[in-house]
């Protein structure tokens, strides 16, 4: 597995498939193909953002200043110009005083042709019924995948 510095806190990692020999069911890879990730440490949190064959991606983003916090924004986009075959993506975000992030990442997801599955929008910290609601997403996530054979 190769490790490269993109810039501060931010690295690609990756790793080579040699024996892959077809992208697409269409296009030959004689040499075969890599997978690259993106680990991005934050100052709460640390992320790996890898979109290889995944089936459903969920997006949780809080809001900063009425929009998506920056990383939040980046992946969205990163993920928009990669073009993934995931089947499904979903919206998970919190919210101060206001935002509209769920318009947000739908608006700049024009490039996914899957299932938008349903949101969350929490007002605040969570509470319960929030984290129900959170369950209740990840029931839905599964079912999806059992639909698809996956699980």
């Amino acid at each position: 597995m190769a490790v490269r510095k993109i810039k501060e806190n931010i690295f690609a990692v990756g790793v080579n498939h040699w024996d892959r020999k077809i992208f697409d069911e269409l296009i030959p890879l004689p040499d075969g193909t890599s997978y690259n990730s993106y680990l991005i440490f934050g100052s709460e949190k640390t992320v790996l953002i890898d979109a290889v064959d995944t089936a459903t991606i969920v997006f949780a983003i809080p809001t900063v200043l009425a929009g998506p916090h920056p990383l939040g924004a980046y992946a969205t986009i990163f993920i928009n110009a990669i073009k993934p075959k995931a089947k499904f993506t979903t919206a998970i975000t919190s919210y101060g005083w206001g935002g509209q992030i769920i318009s947000w990442v739908k608006n700049h997801l024009g490039n996914f042709k899957g299932e938008f599955l349903e949101t969350l929008e929490i007002k605040g910290l969570p509470n319960e019924e929030d984290l129900k609601k959170v369950d209740n997403l990840a029931e839905i996530i599964v079912d999806k995948h059992k639909s698809l054979g996956i699980i």
